[in-house]
């Protein structure tokens, strides 16, 4: 076979036909021209978002224009509250036989997902989908380091349907990226033809040649087979594409009959920002202000050049006045010399008139309407106009002011929730030795719990794990509050309920009917310790009552034994002793 530089590779003889090759090669190159537009608005915000640091360029005029930066705090100020509501995760039986392993995986989820960088991506892709409307994770098992790996791809890197709404839907999955050529040849020396050309890889800052990689596509797709019970399941497959040479494939390497993963999905979970209709990507927050952002700047263009033409002395002099106009416009000469009449009558300066108030007044609307857009409000970001300083009163307008960030981090709670599960699934396929964790207990001791993917699995009548039936779990996603307002203000209602005598023991038993008719972040674990402290004082009080009333018996005087009644004589009548015998 012959590449397309000309070189002689091997034919590929193995489970992938030419007829699905060719409806491979076919579909990558529609999804890449139904996602050109895309592309094209994704490249564009993103130069919205850089360039609002400083300067762009005018298209009419070669010189710099000076821009106002507020697409940049909006996204940004969206970005600190995804990390004040970083989610947590909280698995929950289905059935009562599994508590012990859903509690196990409430304690080990967390830590996992630290080993898999799972908050690296996270951030990334918050800051992807506010500009490019999407951030997409790749949940998958390394072999070579043997753990589950969470990675942020690029979109413009992505290829899927674009007219279905769940990416699993989509007949193929496509991902580029750019490997290192000398690496390639070592993995797949028969190939080595195909590594020797430059790579065109498309960035947001346009088209970078790399001479030293190739690109090289992997191409996910899914396939129909029956199972060990004759059923009919979709498995998850994965080629690899330099050019149009198939250099890898799943189907032909022993061991992948069912797949590349036993959940069947592929690999990836995309998170949107708003969404657009039948389509899996969305778009992004630059795309809904950009245009009120282009109108402030084109108004603070005018006010800029109108200031700087205002601060230049410009003067009218009358023809023959008899001064020197280069000396009266250069302004480092100290006296310049004038001959004949009044010098009023000869020179006057200038002056520009200024802007109508109108116009500022439309700018600060406009500043106003963007602000009111995307909900980025004075004290969200710090600003206290009302002079409020309670720590619960800045917490409680900051939490007013982010009704659109509850809806936008609730949207990206369900992803989380999708990634969870799949790192559950990969647990469950891929773990089979046993795994230790070291967790901080709810006091803040160390503590070490271990789980294998047997853990994961139902069991059948003698408590065996069996194969082919997974454990099913509920999983539940709630907010990692780090916001420093928060923080204050539960310290605060802490101290207010401790101030009320709420802790007090005698008071407990009631308190904890108070407490659970409260909002606040907390309250479980406050009422779990509530009821352990109630035990114990029970517990002591009974104690105390029952050495009270040992001490009491102990106090008592001894009583003497009390003699049996005697026998009582009646009155006038004498006892006479009769003689026996």
């Amino acid at each position: 076979m012959m590449t397309e530089n000309g070189y002689s590779v091997p034919d590929y003889s193995g489970a992938i036909t030419p007829e699905f090759k060719s409806r491979v090669l076919t579909a990558y190159r529609d999804y890449k021209a139904d996602k050109e537009s895309l592309k094209n608005s994704v490249i564009e915000n993103y130069k919205w978002y850089a360039r609002q640091h400083g300067m762009r360029f005018s298209a009419e005029k070669n010189k710099p224009i000076s821009t106002t930066e507020y697409i940049f705090n909006a996204v940004e100020n969206k970005y600190t509250d995804a990390l004040d509501n970083y989610p947590e995760v909280c698995v929950l039986e289905r059935e009562a036989t599994d508590a012990d392993a859903a509690e196990a995986l409430s304690k080990i989820l967390p830590v996992q997902l630290e080993f898999s960088n799972f908050k690296k991506a996270y951030k990334e892709n918050w800051r992807r989908k506010m500009k490019g409307g999407t951030g997409i994770y790749f949940v998958d098992y390394d072999s070579d380091s043997e753990e589950i790996v969470i990675k942020s791809v690029n979109l413009l890197a992505f290829f899927s349907d674009f007219n279905v709404s769940n990416i699993q839907e989509s007949s193929f999955v496509f991902v580029t990226r750019a490997e290192d050529n000398e690496e390639l040849k070592l993995r797949y020396p028969e190939y080595s033809a195909c590594f020797e050309g430059d790579c065109n890889i498309e960035t947001v800052e346009g088209i970078k040649k790399l001479s030293d990689r190739t690109e090289i596509v992997d191409c996910y797709y899914k396939k129909a087979i029956v199972d060990d019970e004759g059923r009919i399941k979709n498995v998850v497959h994965m080629m690899k594409l330099a050019g149009e040479v198939i250099i890898d494939a799943t189907e032909d390497i022993p061991g992948y009959d069912m797949g590349l993963y036993n959940h069947g999905k592929y690999p990836f979970v995309l998170d949107i920002m708003y969404p657009i209709e039948d389509c899996p990507f969305g778009f992004g927050l630059i795309d809904v202000v950009k245009g009120i952002q282009e109108y402030i700047d084109k108004i603070d263009e005018c006010v800029e050049k109108n200031t700087i033409l205002a601060s230049k002395a410009r003067y009218v002099v009358k023809e023959n006045a008899g001064i020197n106009t280069e000396d009266l416009a250069d302004f480092s000469k100290e006296i310049i010399t004038a001959s004949g009449g009044k010098l009023e009558e000869v020179i006057r300066e200038l002056q520009l008139k200024g802007l109508p108030a109108y116009i500022t007044n439309y700018r600060d609307r406009k500043i106003e309407e963007l602000k009111e857009i995307i909900g980025n409000r004075d004290f969200q970001h710090g600003g206290n106009a009302g002079g409020v300083t309670s720590g619960s009163a800045i917490e409680l307008l900051q939490r007013s002011g982010e009704k659109m960030s509850r809806a936008t981090v609730d949207d990206s709670y369900d992803a989380y929730r999708e990634i969870c599960i799949m790192v559950i699934d990969l647990m469950r396929q891929f773990f089979h030795e046993e795994r230790i964790y070291r967790i901080t207990g709810d006091s803040g001791e160390k503590e070490f719990i271990s789980i294998t993917g047997d853990d994961l699995m139902a069991k059948d009548a003698l408590g065996f794990p069996d194969d082919s039936k997974p454990t099913c779990f509920d999983v539940s996603i709630t907010a990692q509050k780090s916001n420093p307002y928060t923080k204050q203000g539960n310290n605060q209602t802490m101290t207010q309920l401790w101030e009320l005598g709420v802790f007090a023991p005698q008071n407990l038993e009631s308190s904890i009917i108070l407490i659970k008719n409260m909002q606040f972040d907390g309250k479980e674990k406050l009422i779990q310790d509530m009821q352990t402290k109630l035990e114990e004082f029970k517990q002591q009080q009974m104690q105390m009552q029952q050495q009270m009333m040992q001490q009491q018996m102990m106090q008592q005087p001894v009583q003497p034994p009390i003699q049996p009644p005697q026998p009582i004589q009646p009155q006038g009548e004498e006892t006479v002793a009769i003689p026996i015998g």
